[in-house]
């Protein structure tokens, strides 16, 4: 987190404002959010958001091995695989 930056948005917030993001959020999209809206978005240094981007992309190499794969070829029960499942990985 990058407290200067915490500091300035936590003496800027107000109810109002919070409630004019969310207003603005909920008439700008197609279906309103049925979910909690955070308070706060997160501040973090580029060290940090640097060190988020490798240990995410480490994941999604690891998923997307061959290695992986053979592993948890039996993982899912016979009968409940996904129909007409490809080998990419649709939401990740």
């Amino acid at each position: 987190m990058i407290p200067e930056v915490r500091r300035k948005f936590n003496a800027a917030f107000s109810p109002a404002s919070y409630d004019a993001m969310v207003h603005d959020i909920n008439t700008s999209l197609l279906y309103p959010a049925d979910f909690k809206i955070s308070e706060t978005p997160l501040f973090l240094s580029r060290v940090m958001t640097d060190e988020l981007l490798n240990a995410s992309n480490q994941i999604i190499a690891e998923l997307n091995s061959e290695r992986y794969k053979l592993l948890t070829q039996n993982a899912v029960p016979a009968g409940w695989s996904v129909p007409n499942e490809d080998a990419h990985t649709t939401f990740l």
